[in-house]
């Protein structure tokens, strides 16, 4: 067998005189005959025929040859044989919405900007007002 299992050489010797050497090669079949599973590789066999002098002659071989899968973890358990995750912790849930009080909306504030020039104008728009206020009176009077 190859060490891949892609081919087979059998070789035959003559039972009279060693030097009489006849190979032949076969391109063996395989199958997977044990799936891997998340920690063991699979299994395959290998099989192969040869025929000399209307004789068949068959040859077999297994290897463990198919990866194994590896864990699946979801939420630290394996999703395909439910093994628990080493070292896994679980997210901390949260609370229930209904046993938390919603926070209340504090009452609506003018931002304090910490400027006087809006102010300062008010009085001097209402001041200007007054004088023209004044004026006018004294002109009709007079």
């Amino acid at each position: 067998w190859s060490e891949d299992g892609t081919s087979f050489v059998a070789t035959f010797a003559c039972a009279h005189d060693a030097s009489h050497v006849t190979e032949l090669m076969a391109k063996p079949a395989s199958e997977v005959v044990s799936e891997p599973t998340c920690t063991e590789p699979g299994v395959t066999r290998y099989y192969a025929e040869v025929e000399l002098d209307g004789v068949t002659y068959a040859a077999e071989s297994t290897a463990a040859n198919v990866p194994a899968l590896g864990h699946d973890f979801e939420n630290g358990t394996c999703t395909v044989c439910g093994a628990k995750e080493e070292g896994y912790v679980a997210p901390e849930e949260p609370k229930d919405p209904e046993q938390t009080p919603e926070p209340s909306d504090p009452e609506p504030t003018v931002p304090e900007t910490g400027d006087a020039t809006a102010s300062f104008s008010v009085a001097l728009g209402v001041l200007g007002a007054a004088a023209l206020g004044v004026g006018a009176l004294a002109r009709r009077r007079g």
